[in-house]
């Protein structure tokens, strides 16, 4: 099977796309290409994998990444009166080879290197890039491609320090088709179970190898242990059923894939230095205090 590609075919009138996505739509597995993304998610309850990166998201947030880096945003829970998606892709040639190594675009081709890791704006960068974005989306022919540089100006101009780099300085970059599909399959398999039992073996039976090797398999091509990775997402979606739901902390536990309160307790607190129960209520005070100061 070919990997999975998600970008789209460009038009004959078109050097790059751009187009509104809706929630229910938009693709919840693992998927790579080979165009940059600048995408836009609206408020929406997801499990957020970039790389070797992986978070239960509740915000609106603008992301660039390069090609061929892993992701997707696996949707949770929307609004039913939902925002799409908004999402710019180009290539790095779309200009011609040797555009992004002109003079004028060093500001900006700085960031396209950082964007290997996947970048996540700040609220204030992303205030800044979203209405060009979407006013990008108004315009054809000659105008169009005017706007774009623009958005390439903005991003240029921005200050390194405010935005977050997702994936780790660690991860790998997947370019062998039957490697990504290997792990495609395993990355997919952990979001549909996580909430439930996922074994190592069944994991290893996916990827067609012992257990021992899809063990080095795995931590060749994602940078992370298999039960590690799992571990993240579990934990990322206790941080969320924490935060905004109200269950109790065993509730949490089993809700995601945790029959021993004790491991699940222990992992908590390896990840976010905090007992689940402690982290519910610094966020319920956060919560309170925040509600006062409006």
């Amino acid at each position: 099977m070919k990997p999975l590609t998600e970008a789209p075919l460009l038009d004959s009138h078109e050097s790059f796309s751009v187009k509104s996505k809706n929630q229910n739509l938009y693709d919840p597995f693992l998927h790579k290409h080979e165009m940059y993304e600048l995408t836009f998610m609206p408020k929406v309850r997801a499990l957020r994998f970039i790389g070797d990166s992986v978070k239960e998201i509740y915000e609106d947030e603008l992301v660039l990444l390069a090609p061929n880096l892993m992701h997707c945003w696996h949707i949770l829970e929307a609004d039913e009166m939902e925002v799409p998606a908004l999402v710019v892709h180009f290539k790095e040639d779309f200009m011609g080879h040797s555009f992004f190594i002109q003079p004028e675009l060093k500001d900006f081709k700085n960031f396209l290197q950082l964007s290997k890791r996947g970048i996540k704006f700040s609220s204030m960068q992303q205030e800044s890039l979203l209405p060009a974005m979407k006013e990008l989306k108004k315009h054809h022919g000659l105008s169009r491609l005017i706007h774009l540089l623009k958005i390439f100006e903005l991003i240029g101009n921005f200050d390194p320090a405010d935005f977050q780099l997702m994936a780790s300085a660690h991860n790998q970059v997947v370019n062998s088709e039957d490697d990504y599909e290997n792990i495609k399959l395993v990355f997919n398999y952990i979001q549909k179970n996580f909430s439930k039992s996922i074994t190592l073996k069944e994991a290893a039976q996916l990827a067609h190898l012992s257990t021992s090797a899809f063990c080095r398999y795995f931590k060749k091509c994602t940078g992370k242990t298999f039960m590690d990775f799992v571990k993240e997402v579990r934990i990322n979606h206790a941080c969320q059923l924490l935060q905004y739901k109200p269950m109790s902390v065993s509730e949490v536990g089993f809700n995601c894939g945790y029959n021993n309160m004790a491991n699940f307790n222990r992992q908590f607190r390896q990840i976010t230095n905090h007992s689940p129960k402690k982290y519910q209520q610094l966020y319920q005070l956060n919560a309170i205090r925040h509600t006062s100061k409006q």
